[in-house]
């Protein structure tokens, strides 16, 4: 068993049936379903942007707008994520608050 501070994760996606913990440059496989660890974080410091990836909102660099409403999200260490459709209010809200 591995324990991880939360302060540590700099994203989340899903992989087939499990999710990958990204830390750095290194990333850990953990059996559950994107949707079951999202209730278990803290919604103020994680973030579902698109229906695959969650990211730790304090690792966000910048924002840049892409096709219809989209955004790329670039993270401290350069790692590009694209937002989902379903997420752009969310995304939205963020940015302004």
């Amino acid at each position: 068993m591995l324990y991880l501070r939360l302060t540590e994760i700099d994203w989340i996606e899903a992989a087939d049936d499990l999710v990958r913990v990204h830390v750095g440059r290194t990333v850990h496989d953990h059996r559950a379903t994107l949707a079951q660890l999202e209730q278990r974080l803290p919604a103020g410091r994680f973030l579902r942007i698109h229906r695959s990836t969650i990211v730790n909102v304090e690792r966000i660099r910048e924002f840049q707008p892409w096709f219809q409403g989209d955004w790329i999200l670039v993270l401290s260490d350069g790692t590009r994520l694209q937002s989902g459709k379903s997420y752009r209010k969310k995304i939205r809200e963020l940015m302004e608050g």
